[in-house]
């Protein structure tokens, strides 16, 4: 199963990315926060982009990357070890071994994020340019 196939608007990924969504390898994690709703808040931004003749009308010519917002519910447990200024990382979603949990395990040289919850959301999908080199 897909990764965005766990979350509550697979459709969203689907309608953008087409047959082939986005992997989640090398992307920026730039923000994590909680809520008062027992919610983590996810944004990455990711290099892959998905085929012109799919992109929202809203969305410029000139868009090189995509921030993508997740939003983890119920969250069961939470590991964090180690951050960085610059958090590239290969993002795997995928159902827990018990079926019931979704587990979100982000890595790369600054550390790794694991999440287990109930429920995966996609709050937001925006395309936007960032300059040449620059992972923002």
């Amino acid at each position: 199963m897909m990764w965005h196939h766990l979350s509550r608007q697979p459709k969203w990924i689907d309608t953008v990315y087409g047959d082939t969504p986005p992997t989640l390898r090398t992307c920026r994690l730039s923000e994590v926060h909680f809520t008062d709703n027992n919610d983590m808040i996810l944004t990455l931004h990711i290099d892959e982009m998905p085929p012109e003749h799919l992109w929202p009308g809203r969305w410029d010519k000139g868009y090189n990357r995509v921030a993508l917002t997740l939003v983890l519910s119920g969250i069961h447990a939470v590991r964090i070890e180690g951050w960085s200024a610059n958090n590239v990382a290969n993002i795997e979603i995928r159902r827990a071994d018990d079926g019931q949990f979704i587990v979100l395990t982000a890595s790369g040289a600054w550390g790794c994020i694991t999440v287990t919850c109930g429920w995966l959301g996609i709050r937001t999908l925006k395309g936007y340019r960032a300059e040449e080199g620059a992972h923002e």
